[in-house]
């Protein structure tokens, strides 16, 4: 007789709010995110298993019309992940913070992460009181992600012009006068603010102009006397990164210059 694989629907079931007990909340736990452009795993790091695993898409389903025309339309709530019971039903809805692989609409992917801090319990204001650990600094522009991984076949006009806006405003977002971190006074809010400006020179070629125009060169520096420890190693991690781009491009100048005198003397000793 045959074995007969039998094909059984995997039904979506909401996802539960979990215990955020005394252990986690006051130990200091790793929070682990690998933020997926399918799905998405989160979980603490003194566990084997995630806590949370979702597809990473966002539904916002359209406004119910009420038959009284006095009545403005009810505006539903936005549905993340295993709340999306019928993807079909809302497929023309869906919508995720990745392109390519990449996450740039920031804004949805602020939502995601309203959710997973929700589902896990974290009740804590104004920050999260936890190191995350996630697979990918989400400031990394597409263009640059795929010429760092080797794969040259690539529109520069096409991706560059997508990215552009995508980039600046993630740097806006953590050096813009709108972003009220570097008002905080809570030490860890500014070291991640100082770890992202790090990161975000360091990934995106015109990371430092941009940085430099949006004044987050001149916050940073200003938080290298600051009296927390760790914020001023922040700190200082991200001036040097600052510093070592720039003489990344000095070198690569010095070496234009170097070829071009080569090129002019092979040139002159022919003539």
């Amino acid at each position: 007789m045959e074995n007969i694989l039998v094909l059984k629907d995997n039904k979506t079931v909401p996802d539960i709010v979990h215990e955020y007990s005394p252990t986690l909340k006051f130990g200091h736990i790793p929070l682990v995110i690998d933020n997926g452009s399918y799905q998405c795993r989160v979980g603490w790091s003194i566990y084997d298993e995630p806590n949370l695993i979702f597809k990473n898409l966002i539904a916002r389903p359209r406004k119910d019309r009420c038959k009284k025309d006095a009545e403005p339309p009810a505006t539903p709530p936005i549905q993340i992940g295993n709340d999306i019971i019928n993807i079909e039903a809302v497929r023309f809805q869906l919508k995720t913070q990745f392109d390519k692989n990449v996450v740039t609409h920031f804004e949805a992917q602020e939502q995601v992460f309203d959710y997973i801090f929700s589902h896990l319990g974290i009740d804590s204001e104004g920050s999260v009181p936890h190191p995350i650990a996630m697979t990918e600094a989400f400031v990394t522009p597409n263009y640059c992600r795929q010429f760092s991984n080797g794969l040259p076949s690539i529109n520069p006009l096409s991706s560059g012009a997508r990215t552009r806006p995508a980039s600046t405003s993630a740097a806006r977002s953590c050096c813009g006068r709108s972003c009220t971190c570097w008002k905080s006074s809570d030490p860890v809010v500014l070291a991640v603010a100082c770890y992202d400006v790090g990161e975000y020179v360091r990934h995106y070629p015109r990371g430092k102009h941009i940085i430099e125009q949006l004044g987050g060169k001149q916050r940073v520096m200003y938080l290298l006397s600051h009296e927390d420890p760790n914020v001023r190693y922040e700190a200082l991690l991200a001036v040097q990164k600052l510093m070592v781009h720039n003489w990344e491009y000095l070198g690569k100048q010095l070496e234009k210059e170097q070829i071009d005198k080569q090129a002019g003397t092979v040139v002159g000793a022919k003539a």
